[in-house]
């Protein structure tokens, strides 16, 4: 069987934070060897700062990168059945589902793959909202974003980013 897409999203997150830390390391450590002199103290600690957040976020990007299935929401599926089972009817699912974006509605699953993996099965859906995030600058609306607000029968409340209001009303209609 193929690898599982929400594990391959898991671990192409953590491929791309590895790479930014790397690349911010790399600046940290310029600033420190190309600024020599008592006149650039300051932004050789910066870069010295820079250096260890980088090494700190190398350390914190790494387990999904190595280890995709320790991710506490590929863990939370567990509450569904044994993980193999359940990676391999999302899997099934995913493969027939309507595809909204980085959304998918299928039959008995809705994921959503942005930052980070939201899941919920369907059947434990209780209530769902629309919600829209203003994007303003200097006080100038220069749009939305709306997201999908699904309450589920023990009390979660977990957010789908559907970009725009179409999408999130396409989705509301779907699933009630």
């Amino acid at each position: 069987m193929a690898a599982n897409y929400l594990l391959k999203h898991i671990r192409r997150d953590g491929m791309a934070t590895v790479l930014f830390c790397l690349m911010f390391g790399c600046v940290g450590m310029l600033a420190q060897w190309a600024l020599p002199g008592p006149d650039n103290a300051s932004l050789r600690f910066a870069g010295l700062a820079a250096t260890g957040m980088s090494a700190l976020g190398l350390a914190v990007a790494a387990g999904p990168v190595l280890h995709p299935r320790r991710h506490s929401t590929i863990r939370e599926l567990e509450r569904y059945g044994p993980l193999e089972q359940v990676l391999a009817e999302l899997q099934q699912d995913g493969l027939q589902a309507t595809r909204h974006g980085r959304l998918r509605l299928g039959s008995r699953w809705l994921t959503g793959c942005g930052v980070g993996v939201t899941v919920v099965r369907r059947d434990e859906i209780a209530g769902l909202q629309l919600a829209e995030t203003e994007i303003r600058s200097n006080g100038v609306k220069l749009g939305s974003n709306w997201r999908l607000v699904v309450t589920t029968r023990d009390g979660r409340e977990l957010d789908f980013n559907c970009r725009n209001r179409e999408t999130a009303l396409l989705l509301q209609a779907q699933l009630s």
